[in-house]
């Protein structure tokens, strides 16, 4: 598309599944759910190495090493820079809440159960065995009253009348967790209310629940 497609990656036009169905009838493109599109947020030079960047898109993403994404991005560099570049590593530094300070290699997870088996000593596993709730620390998170607990466990929405406290940045369609008074996760859900929304309205659906993590 020359011109064209380089105004439109260049500039702050998002790349849609429309846009690229269009680009697609014009020329030879890979299918739509081979690959992901997205923007490097921002590229840093690693202090220390030579030659390494680390570079950050602004959504969460699970790189898997044959999907191409990264390596793609080092051969793209190389091939423009006329010298070659290739990933020498693939590294995982961040998912969600979770980052590199939280990981363990597969003998901590062995000496752990060890202990805990052999000498009853828990904390080594509760260390590296994270309860549920740390997991949903990036989510808009919706607080529910204790009496909706029930009628959720059987399969009802949360109306925004059981609603406790909400987060302010929540928009329509996000995922969102919900908690209990007791910060236990109690859903996790798609808000169909903004946060203020939320706080002003007086009745109806505030979130369509997906996976309720009660006992019925």
């Amino acid at each position: 598309m020359g011109g064209n497609l380089s105004r439109v990656i260049t500039g702050n036009i998002p790349l849609t599944r429309g846009f690229y169905k269009k680009a697609s009838s014009l020329i030879k493109l890979p299918h739509l759910d081979d690959f992901i599109i997205e923007k490097i947020k921002s590229i840093e030079e690693v202090d220390g190495t030579d030659f390494v960047y680390d570079m950050t898109v602004p959504k969460i993403h699970n790189f898997l090493i044959e999907s191409g994404f990264v390596s793609s991005n080092c051969h793209d560099l190389g091939r423009r820079l006329g010298c070659g570049a290739h990933m020498a590593q693939l590294r995982r530094s961040k998912v969600a809440t979770f980052d590199e300070s939280t990981a363990y290699t597969l003998q901590d997870i062995a000496d752990a159960v060890w202990y805990y088996k052999h000498e009853k000593n828990e904390t080594f596993l509760r260390k590296i065995v994270q309860p549920i709730e740390t997991g949903v620390r990036h989510l808009g998170r919706v607080w529910a009253l204790d009496s909706t607990l029930k009628p959720m466990s059987h399969g009802r929405d949360l109306a925004v009348p059981g609603i406790v406290k909400v987060e302010s940045d929540i928009v329509k369609g996000d995922l969102v967790a919900v908690m209990s008074m007791q910060n236990t996760l109690v859903s996790l859900g798609i808000a169909r209310l903004s946060s203020e929304k939320m706080v002003s309205a007086e009745r109806g659906i505030a979130v369509t629940n997906d996976k309720v993590f009660l006992p019925q």
